[in-house]
């Protein structure tokens, strides 16, 4: 079964994406903010397939999440949400392949297409 880190700082947001992913049979671990995400990926990330987190996040946002993982050697692939474009190919975001952004609000479909793109069988 795959497993996703979903990371989210508003409640509404969280529980709905969940639901999908539930819905879809992944396993879910969720954390409220990016620092929280960050803590649970250092106590096991291989336990995750994929991380799922939003981009806009008081505190640790994904962007910064992602490069925290990847300057500790921790290569899990990310689907990054946002409900804005600002930082998404502008320079701010990552410059590798092993990540996918997914603009908010989003169908069911849309979320696992993108999930399939950046998680292999």
């Amino acid at each position: 079964m795959k497993h996703a880190l979903l990371v989210e700082d508003e409640e509404s947001v969280r529980n709905m994406t969940e639901k999908m992913l539930r819905t879809k049979g992944y396993e879910v671990t969720t954390a409220t903010d990016g620092d929280e995400g960050w803590d649970l990926l250092q106590k096991e990330f291989e336990a995750y397939t994929f991380v799922l987190s939003d981009v806009v996040m008081p505190s640790l946002g994904g962007w910064e999440l992602y490069e925290k993982c990847r300057e500790s050697g921790i290569s899990v692939p990310f689907v990054f949400m946002s409900g804005y474009t600002h930082g998404v190919g502008d320079g701010d975001s990552p410059e590798d392949d092993s990540w996918v952004f997914l603009q908010k609000p989003f169908s069911i479909e849309q979320l696992v297409h993108c999930i399939e793109s950046v998680v292999s069988d």
